[in-house]
């Protein structure tokens, strides 16, 4: 954790799937600077976080969302009482980040979800079944997709690969246990900043974070691309933003100053 010993928010930052904490240290520490405390979580089987899944050991979008996030805000909650507290989550983070704060309204005072994805094949195209397809065999057979070996960082557990190809493969988002998360995200009342990058070609175009951010209520959604001459970078892409995005740092921390309301 940032410490910051009266800070104007708490930060926690959720990773993408397979990664871990440490990309978003430099974040991490600038946004700490600004004064806010940022907590960098290894959720459940990513980085340091155990148990790391194989064959056997298990866990999906539901343990994260009803075990881990509410373990890490009591946390929070406890060593911050009267601060307000924001998840910030890449990618897959920004999906469980959503979810987390449409379906516990007034649990966090808002979500930022980084070069986060509207899975749908409608925008990501067929060629993203080249990755969904292999990855749901896999889970399938082995019980757990070994990451590691395909540039994706550590092992990731059957089931959250299942829910996270079936909103590819389904055209809907649901949660471990099959209810329809969409509809929650349409009747949000958490603000919700999505920020998405011209040169993430890959993982996270611009059209399908803009298909990400349309499925909350307008008036609390804020959607920024952002290109890396904007930001005065060579590159921020799926990752490179967590290195040398100063520019969307302040942006992060004006949106959150905007957002801010201390409690009662």
């Amino acid at each position: 954790m940032e410490p910051h010993t009266n800070p104007s928010s708490v930060i926690v930052v959720l990773p993408a799937m397979g990664s871990h904490s440490r990309p978003a240290r430099f974040m991490a520490s600038a946004l700490a600077k600004m004064g806010h405390a940022v907590l960098t979580v290894d959720i459940r089987g990513h980085g340091k976080s155990v148990p790391h899944p194989k064959h056997g050991i298990d866990y999906g979008f539901d343990t994260f969302l009803q075990q881990d996030i509410p373990a890490i805000l009591q946390f929070v909650n406890g060593r911050f009482p009267e601060t307000p507290v924001f998840l910030l989550g890449h990618s897959l983070g920004g999906i469980l980040s959503a979810i987390y704060g449409a379906e516990n309204p007034g649990a966090v005072q808002g979500v930022i979800a980084l070069t986060t994805a509207n899975l749908r094949l409608k925008y990501l195209g067929l060629g993203s079944l080249f990755v969904f397809v292999p990855f749901y065999f896999m889970a399938k057979i082995l019980g757990y997709v070994p990451g590691q070996h395909f540039g994706w960082g550590n092992p990731i557990a059957k089931t959250q690969v299942l829910d996270w190809a079936r909103w590819a493969f389904s055209g809907r988002l649901r949660g471990s246990v099959g209810r329809h998360l969409e509809p929650v995200f349409a009747s949000s009342r958490t603000p919700i900043f999505c920020v998405g990058f011209t040169d993430d070609h890959r993982l996270a175009p611009p059209h399908v974070t803009r298909a990400f951010a349309d499925l909350f209520p307008k008036e609390l959604t804020t959607y920024k691309v952002i290109s890396p001459d904007e930001a005065g970078a060579s590159k921020l892409g799926h990752f490179d933003h967590f290195r040398e995005g100063v520019f969307v740092w302040k942006e992060i921390d004006q949106w959150i100053n905007n957002h801010t309301n201390h409690k009662l």
